[in-house]
């Protein structure tokens, strides 16, 4: 069981180990992994999918999509399930992790002695089937949401009450939302969504202090005014 940082005796200790572990989400994802492993009893192939489609933050919160302390954070690539004793293997499809998980029979594979012709090797009878998630307004919102994210970093125009609304629960919602208003100047609305940025669960401690800092030069420009 592991996530972003170091177990082992030799580096579990180091300087490096423990600024990691103090202000990244590696340990907040760590507990929830093993929350989820505990309750769930055996472990099998699709609890193990299931995990690791899981958004979810400590005891089943709602941390917002895209949040770096989930075992899912709508980033992957992909993922890959391996149940050894029977030599099969899933590999996940777009997009994060949520898509079709196809199975390949590795004895199967590892016979043909390279692919002599074009053929499907996957045993589609054992594929499991996409996270229902794709198929929610929830889903469609995150869309939306990586759609004003993408806006913002090309430098064009957006109603960030519209961006919150699509990820409410997310605090880089509300950086984004913030970053966008400060730079426009609009201090006092700025300060208002950072403000609500931090009753959010924030994924590491340089974020909380970007979102103090930015809340201070808020008031401070107010004052000044």
């Amino acid at each position: 069981v592991c996530t972003n940082h170091f177990q082992g005796k030799s580096m579990v200790n180091s300087a490096q180990n423990i600024e990691q572990l103090r202000e990244s989400a590696s340990a907040y994802r760590y507990q929830r992994l093993e929350q989820l492993l505990g309750r769930n009893g055996p472990n099998t192939v699709q609890k193990t999918v299931n995990i690791l489609r899981d958004q979810k933050g400590l005891n089943d919160a709602d941390i917002g999509m895209g949040n770096e302390k989930a075992l899912n954070q709508l980033i992957a690539h992909h993922s890959i399930v391996f149940e050894p004793d029977k030599l099969l293997v899933w590999v996940s499809t777009a997009p994060w992790q949520l898509g079709e998980y196809v199975a390949y029979d590795l004895k199967k594979v590892f016979g043909l002695r390279g692919m002599k012709t074009n053929q499907e090797v996957a045993e589609t009878n054992l594929n499991i089937a996409a996270d229902s998630f794709l198929l929610t307004p929830k889903f469609r919102q995150f869309e939306a949401f990586r759609v004003f994210k993408q806006r913002i970093a090309d430098g064009g125009d957006v109603n960030t009450d519209s961006l919150l609304a699509t990820n409410p629960q997310f605090y880089n919602s509300y950086i984004l939302a913030g970053d966008y208003q400060y730079k426009k100047g609009r201090w006092s609305k700025a300060a208002g969504i950072y403000q609500l940025g931090l009753t959010k669960e924030i994924a590491t401690l340089k974020e909380k202090a970007h979102i103090q800092e930015r809340i201070r030069l808020c008031n401070k420009k107010q004052s000044t005014q």
